[in-house]
């Protein structure tokens, strides 16, 4: 079996990521069947003039706006702050990094996470400890790890090997033109030992790494973290976007035959019915040309007439599109109501309930995953304590609006003296109660906006 060997389940997950990564591209022309097996023109032309109304990509969008409608909570020890401001090594910030992976999560429903440290065999004390040789993390999409293998290490299920699909640049001896070719590195765990072993495009070995934590050990695991939509395992998650980016497809075609339709059904087409004229005669006594225009005259023999004709075009597809734009609401495809719809706040939350529970479980898989790859970060950094580790993403997706009972029974009890002016002040700004002003806010609230409230200007007064 070759390193390139790819698992079962990979290569029919690879199947739904393609079109999935097409549709959010809107590069999915190539997804449209053949109109006319037999006539490549009109095939091509069918596809060209399809419009693709990617509610996918805009819902994938939203989705990510929701999560970064806040900055994640980061907390991490003095010696990993530098992962804030860059923590691929590329210069993707911390923030940056963790809203790609949410892109991808919401994409594919899987993504991995390396967290390696460069070598040094040949490098001082010094050049070690100068702060440029630091652990980082390495993003590897879903389709880049195309094979794993767990097994129960001491009582718990841990990766024993991965096997991931690089794509490197080699620069041509003309200094010009690159070269992008595959390779393969291996990460293995055997005999309680972490392992790298990288392959090039011949499938050929090339070198073996055995990365040391900070006092010069091998590592006893393999520091890779897959990410999933559903659960932080090796297993494959359903993508999140796969059934709208399904339905998105269907409508695009539905599209491409519309618009079809439109041009073949709606070009006019002129009948001569040139009555007993011999047809000779007809082409000579009309210049043997016909001219459309209120100018031009025609001649026809006894009986003959001219009609021009032009059929309805095929309302189905357009129908057929309707349908699936309702069908994508009901799949919770965001910004693709019309603005004019009337919806409340606690419509729009049940209606998006089951969208925002899962974006809930992805975002807390994803904010367990890089907390992680932070801790895993410490072992190759001196004085770097895991337990000061904190990421969380947020999970809150709306703005609570104020609930009017519950306003009406503080007031009530501000007013039997039950409730003092300030707690009624600490109520209002808690957004898990009942938010009629920003909490972030310094001036606190401004007692206009409570009509009973009006002249208490002493805040704690009863």
């Amino acid at each position: 079996m070759a390193v390139n060997f790819t698992l079962p389940e990979y290569n029919n997950a690879c199947k739904k990521w393609v079109l999935i990564r097409a549709i959010v591209d809107n590069d999915a022309k190539h997804l449209i069947k053949d109109v006319d097996p037999n006539d490549k023109v009109r095939s091509d032309k069918y596809r060209a003039h399809g419009v693709l109304t990617n509610f996918t990509a805009l819902t994938k969008n939203g989705l990510q706006g929701l999560v970064f409608l806040r900055d994640p909570e980061v907390t991490l020890p003095p010696e990993l702050n530098y992962l804030i401001e860059d923590a691929t090594g590329s210069g993707l910030s911390l923030t940056q990094f963790a809203q790609q992976i949410c892109g991808e999560l919401l994409e594919t429903g899987r993504y991995g996470v390396l967290v390696d440290f460069p070598r040094a065999d040949n490098l001082s004390q010094e050049e070690v400890e100068s702060g440029q040789f630091v652990a980082r993390f390495l993003p590897y999409a879903a389709e880049a790890i195309i094979n794993w293998r767990t097994e129960r290490v001491n009582g718990k299920i841990q990766l024993v090997q991965v096997v991931l699909k690089e794509c490197i640049e080699r620069v041509l001896p003309d200094g010009f033109e690159i070269e992008r070719i595959d390779q393969y590195r291996v990460l293995k765990l055997e005999d309680g030992v972490y392992r790298q072993e990288i392959y090039n495009e011949k499938l050929e070995p090339q070198d073996l790494i055995v990365p040391a934590d900070y006092n010069g050990l091998p590592l006893n695991y393999i520091p890779f973290v897959i990410m999933g939509a559903e659960n932080n395992d090796a297993c494959i998650d359903n993508s999140p976007l796969y059934d709208l980016s399904v339905l998105n497809l269907a409508m695009y075609h539905n599209s491409c035959d519309y618009e079809e339709s439109i041009f073949i059904c709606g070009q006019p087409t002129v009948v001569i019915n040139v009555g007993d004229l011999p047809a000779d005669q007809w082409k000579e006594l009309n210049g043997g040309k016909f001219r459309y225009g209120s100018r031009s005259g025609h001649v026809v023999g006894l009986g003959g007439n001219a009609i021009l004709l032009q059929a309805n075009p095929n309302q189905l597809a357009a129908q057929a599109m309707k349908d699936k734009i309702e069908q994508a609401t009901l799949q919770g495809a965001r910004f693709i109501t019309g603005s004019n719809t009337r919806e409340t706040a606690e419509g729009a939350r049940i209606r998006y309930s089951s969208q925002n529970s899962a974006l809930y479980i992805l975002t807390k898989n994803e904010s367990r995953g890089i907390e992680a790859l932070a801790k895993m970060a410490c072992d190759f950094v001196k004085g770097a304590n895991p337990d000061d580790i904190k990421f969380n993403l947020n999970d809150k997706y709306y703005e609570d609006g104020a609930d009017p009972q519950l306003i009406a029974q503080a007031m009530l009890m501000l007013d039997r003296g039950a409730l003092s002016v300030q707690e009624l002040r600490d109520y209002v700004a808690d957004p898990d109660k009942g938010l009629i002003i920003n909490p972030d806010s310094k001036e606190g609230l401004e007692v206009a906006q409570v009509p009973e409230l009006a002249g208490q200007t002493d805040p704690t007064a009863n």
